[in-house]
């Protein structure tokens, strides 16, 4: 594992940030951990795909990469578990 420090650019903020670095298979580039998160005053949502942070007296919506992959399943493939079904694409306006 390798300690770097680096800057990072997020949107219109540019900070300088410390990174982990490991050769390991994973479906993610980089992930940014709680301290950095909450230091910067972001808000993060992995289920919608973007960051939202403040910037002076304005909030600033960063939407994730569009090249990134979104799993889904089907209930069938979660293996006996009966009665649970994938909310994907489902109308949940009643709920």
């Amino acid at each position: 594992m390798i300690l770097l420090s680096m800057e990072l650019t997020i949107g219109s903020k540019t900070l300088a940030t410390a990174f982990f670095v490991s050769e390991v298979q994973g479906c993610y580039n980089l992930i940014l951990g709680r301290d950095w998160i909450h230091a910067n005053r972001c808000v993060p949502s992995s289920l919608h795909q973007f960051l939202i942070q403040w910037v002076g007296d304005n909030v600033e919506v960063v939407h994730a990469d569009s090249s990134a992959y979104v799993y889904t399943t089907d209930a069938p493939s979660l293996g006996g578990h009966d009665g649970i079904a994938c909310l994907s694409e489902r109308d949940l306006s009643d709920f």
